[in-house]
């Protein structure tokens, strides 16, 4: 730690403290409007919004649970495409327009042939 000034802040942001602390810090509306575009954001991770308030040590309201449940509700019944891609097909999702995720998959074994490929890729639209 005294051989590199960076190794000490690295690991004093990571004592359970301050890492609660930051947590508790690192937060982000699901429901936003950005005044000078005009332009609405939604952003919703479950496992994200479960595991931050594990990691700095909150509970989760009932009336967050209760939120939670409509809104999971909601987006199952009114926002899915729910089909398997057929090989050489692709979706795409504008991630400030489109609440999106995947299920969860097995590949089909170790033939590479028959492996699924997953490519994340960021698009400027000008």
């Amino acid at each position: 730690l005294e051989s590199n000034p960076m190794n000490f802040w690295f690991a004093l942001s990571r004592t359970p403290d301050v890492l609660r602390q930051r947590l508790r810090l690192n937060s982000y509306p699901i429901f936003e409007r950005d005044e000078s575009t005009r332009q609405h954001k939604f952003r919703y991770i479950d496992t994200w919004l479960r595991s931050g308030h594990k990691k700095a040590g909150l509970t989760i309201s009932p009336l967050l649970e209760l939120a939670i449940a409509e809104l999971e509700k909601s987006l199952w019944r009114h926002c899915r495409f729910d089909r398997r891609l057929e090989r050489g097909e692709i979706t795409m999702a504008n991630n400030h327009l489109v609440a999106h995720r995947r299920n969860q998959f097995s590949d089909h074994g170790v033939e590479p042939e028959r492996r699924r490929q997953l490519v994340r890729c960021w698009l400027t639209i000008k």
